[in-house]
């Protein structure tokens, strides 16, 4: 055993190495692994886990790593199995600590918090489920306007709006009221230096108080939960995948694969049509007008001009 090796190898290791063990060996050095095969004392006749074709060799090939070596409670090499092999098998016995201290997780619900109905809204859900109800004795013809009934009251419920992320305090909005009125003044230098002034401060603020949003929701996961996974999901802003959509033959989908599908063969064919009037392709004359339009042609001395008049580092807009 050279040095250093003792941190991966345990008290019973033994034997010569060959360039596949010393790679084995650098591999667990590295990862900080340690060989469960030395930690545990065999006789030497029970160490070995692969027989040579010539039936007189006998190698230790097969091992178990582990960062965790405290919680290995036994090792074993099998002798006997139910099918022809040249291999033994190994496997080892694990001691799990549970965690007593977990935090109850709350179970998810599936069903949409609808408002308290009270008052006169009770009263007008009570009449129109009534008025629903009839003696008629066809069951299905009954309870297909008792459906429609209910579907129609549930629409009229008001909706509970996702609450946005707004990153804007009073000073921004302040300076923002202050922007609007410049707006409306008459443009003269003064007005735009004091109008580029506030549009630096408004920019300045929105992106420290980004920085502070983000701060204190990173800190409350980690309290929370010691992960950031769903810290990164809240902070996110990309836009939510649809949950579901109707396809042409009016049938609701709500798998992603098939919404995915779906939204693809209409973008297809919608790039597929041509219009009324079909496809052309339209030539600016230079010194004459169009006869559908009677407009004037674009002149290469208004193109040259237009060019010329741009301000450099600046996006055309």
């Amino acid at each position: 055993m050279k040095r250093g090796e003792e941190l991966i190898f345990g008290k019973y290791s033994h034997g010569e190495r060959s360039a596949q063990g010393q790679k084995m060996v650098e591999f667990a050095l590295a990862e900080k692994f340690k060989i469960v095969n030395s930690m545990f004392k065999r006789k030497k006749h029970r160490k070995w886990t692969w027989r040579h074709p010539n039936g007189k060799n006998f190698n230790e090939i097969d091992y178990i790593l582990t960062n965790r070596h405290t919680q290995i409670k036994k090792f074993d090499i099998i002798n006997n199995l139910n099918f022809n092999t040249d291999h033994r098998m190994i496997r080892c016995e694990l001691t799990v600590k549970m965690n007593r201290n977990r935090r109850n997780i709350q179970p998810t619900k599936y069903t949409r918090d609808l408002p308290l109905i009270t008052g006169e809204s009770a009263k007008y859900w009570e009449s129109k489920l009534t008025e629903s109800l009839s003696t008629t004795v066809n069951i299905q013809q009954q309870y297909n306007k008792l459906e429609g009934v209910l579907k129609l009251l549930l629409n009229e419920l008001p909706r509970s709006k996702e609450e946005e992320k707004v990153f804007i305090n009073q000073e921004t909005n302040d300076l923002l009221e202050k922007r609007r009125l410049l707006y409306k003044r008459k443009r003269t230098k003064e007005i735009q230096l004091a109008i580029t002034k506030i549009s630096k401060l408004i920019n300045r603020n929105i992106s420290n108080e980004k920085k502070g949003k983000r701060q204190e929701i990173l800190e409350k996961f980690i309290s929370k939960t010691g992960a950031l996974r769903k810290a990164y999901k809240e902070l996110s802003e990309k836009s939510k995948w649809a949950t579901n959509m109707k396809n042409k033959r009016g049938k609701m989908l709500s798998r992603r694969p098939d919404i995915i599908k779906e939204a693809t063969n209409f973008y297809k064919e919608l790039y597929k049509k041509e219009t009324s009037s079909g496809l052309r392709n339209f030539e600016l004359d230079r010194d004459s007008t169009s006869a559908d339009t009677g407009f004037q042609a674009i002149l290469k001395s208004e193109i040259r001009h237009a060019i010329r008049t741009q301000k450099n580092n600046k996006a055309p807009g």
